[in-house]
């Protein structure tokens, strides 16, 4: 696979809004799965805990977020279309 490399601020990337990937019967396209599939090797070989596609140079609204565990393999999840429904004033540390 090939590898992603990370954009960085001010990269205007980073402020372009991505347009709602089409699903069919609630499931992405198979390039899509494939880019999830990329986005989380990336997150890996950064020993990151998140990446967003437009970090990578993507203008696609996809993530991966997750922790490493104690044996030191990661637990990733991909999200497709993520939305933010409600906002907090609360910080948490």
């Amino acid at each position: 696979m090939e590898e992603l490399k990370l954009r960085y601020y001010p990269d205007p990337i980073l402020r372009k809004k991505a347009k709602p990937v089409w699903l069919r019967n609630g499931k992405p396209d198979p390039s899509i799965l494939r880019m999830l599939a990329k986005l989380k090797e990336a997150c890996r070989e950064y020993d990151g805990v998140g990446l967003a596609a437009q970090q990578v140079g993507l203008v696609l609204p996809i993530i991966v977020a997750g922790e490493k565990q104690a044996d030191g393999r990661y637990k990733l999840v991909g999200v497709v279309n993520p939305k933010v429904v409600e906002v907090d004033e609360e910080t948490y540390v």
